[in-house]
């Protein structure tokens, strides 16, 4: 039996509906501590940045839901509230897929913390050297 384009469920649809059905609280604290999480990340370890990235998604869902919500409240439909949720579904999106690859990339090279790359007294690697035998400094860093 053959469905309707209609009344076909997509992940969006499915998002939508539970955007619509959360209280304005809970989206406003989705957002707020999704950008706080995003921001303190970028800024305290910038090479996890795919994991900031991948913050973007909730938070642009809680922006989305909040945005169609203000605009089922206003009687008056406009070009702007038709394309802010649209861009919004994009930023989330190509958020989460950049996040994605990004902490993908991280995992499967090798770049990533782990048991793979993990510094012991026999490491090798440049990076664990150098916070075995860190330089000395005969003079202040600071002037």
């Amino acid at each position: 039996m053959a469905t309707s384009s209609a009344t076909r469920e997509t992940v969006f649809t499915v998002l939508a509906s539970a955007a619509r059905n959360r209280s304005t609280r809970s989206l406003w604290l989705q957002l707020s501590i999704s950008l706080l999480l995003a921001v303190a990340i970028a800024i305290g370890a910038p090479q996890w940045w795919s994991l900031a990235a991948l913050l973007g998604g909730p938070a642009a869902f809680a922006a989305w839901g909040l945005t169609v919500r203000a605009a089922a409240l206003s009687p008056a439909e406009s070009r702007l509230s038709r394309i802010v949720p649209l861009l919004l579904t994009a930023i989330g999106s190509g958020a989460t897929l950049v996040g994605s690859v990004g902490l993908a990339m991280a995992l499967f090279t090798g770049n990533a913390g782990g048991i793979k790359n993990a510094c012991g007294p026999r490491a090798t690697e440049p990076r664990c050297q150098a916070w075995a035998n860190p330089p000395v400094v005969s003079r202040p860093v600071v002037p």
